[in-house]
Formats: C-alpha cells, sequence, structure tokens
C-alpha cells in the first residue's frame, strides 16, 4: 500500500470508517485530482466502496 493509500485509510478510520472526497482533500495534504486517481485503486483492491462523494472502508 502506498503512503498515500495508508493516509486515506488511517483518515477513514478515525473518521468513524466513511467520508465525503471534501471532507478528505480539506483534512489531509492532498489534493483533489490526486485523491481521485488514488480512490479506483483503492476500489478494486477492496479497500475501500465509494458512493457519489461518499467514500467509506470495507
Amino acid at each position: 500500500m502506498a503512503t498515500t493509500e495508508a493516509l486515506i485509510t488511517l483518515y477513514l478510520q478515525t473518521a468513524g470508517g466513511g467520508a465525503t472526497t471534501d471532507d478528505i482533500v480539506d483534512d489531509l495534504p492532498i489534493g483533489k485530482l490526486t485523491l481521485h486517481s488514488i480512490l479506483p485503486r483503492m476500489t478494486d483492491a477492496g479497500t475501500v466502496e465509494r458512493q457519489g462523494d461518499y467514500v467509506s472502508l470495507q
């Protein structure tokens, strides 16, 4: 798992298991474009599930 993916996973764990993409971008030092390029990999790996702008741990 890449460092950014680990950071997103840790953030979601501390956020009660899920958060919006805007919350993630606001609270972490990553840009929206970076987040949206990483989320498909994390979804394919089964780490997260995405419903619209809401991202949750699987």
